[in-house]
């Protein structure tokens, strides 16, 4: 697939992003801009390359700032204490990262969420908040199972389409 959007729009959408998270790994804001300069150019260099349907740029840009971060530890530390450096930062950052990125996918479902109709939101609030199989719905809302699962199916491609064309991302909470 071709990709339609240039690369100083990527550039510009996760230049933020890229740096605040390389400064968290190796507290050094000077070495973290050169890394996520780096990143970028080997982006730029490769954007030829880049598949949309194989990954999205944050996806791309985001390995390719953790390798940086990797060969910047492995350089400065040495090959034995890499993954022990890596796992600490790791661990210190993770929770508060997690807990921010939780609180703004929170946010952008509950933005989501109005793009349904009011069927389509009961039925997405069942299934994954209390966590209801479509039998038990139908009994609920007085509908087939088929139904529900028709339903939930139309649902869940409008908050796929929804999140897509936000540049939001699921993995980046869980990944």
């Amino acid at each position: 697939m071709k990709v339609t959007t240039p690369f100083e729009e990527y550039y510009q959408m996760y230049y933020q992003q890229v740096y605040l998270y390389t400064v968290k790994k190796i507290s050094d804001s000077f070495e973290a801009e050169n890394l996520t300069m780096d990143a970028f150019y080997q982006c730029l260099k490769n954007f030829d390359s880049f598949d949309p349907e194989k990954a999205s740029f944050k996806t791309w840009i985001f390995t390719v700032v953790n390798n940086r971060i990797k060969n910047y530890y492995r350089d400065k530390k040495g090959w034995d204490d890499i993954d022990n450096v890596v796992i600490s930062v790791a661990d210190t950052t993770r929770q508060a990262d997690r807990r921010d990125a939780v609180q703004c996918l929170r946010d952008d479902l509950a933005v989501a969420l109005q793009q349904l109709n009011d069927v389509q939101k009961q039925i997405v609030v069942y299934r994954f908040y209390k966590d209801m199989n479509a039998v038990e719905i139908g009994e609920i809302l007085g509908m087939q199972p088929n139904n529900v699962r028709v339903h939930l199916s139309r649902a869940l491609a409008k908050l796929r389409t929804y999140f897509e064309e936000n540049n939001i991302e699921w993995e980046s909470v869980y990944g």
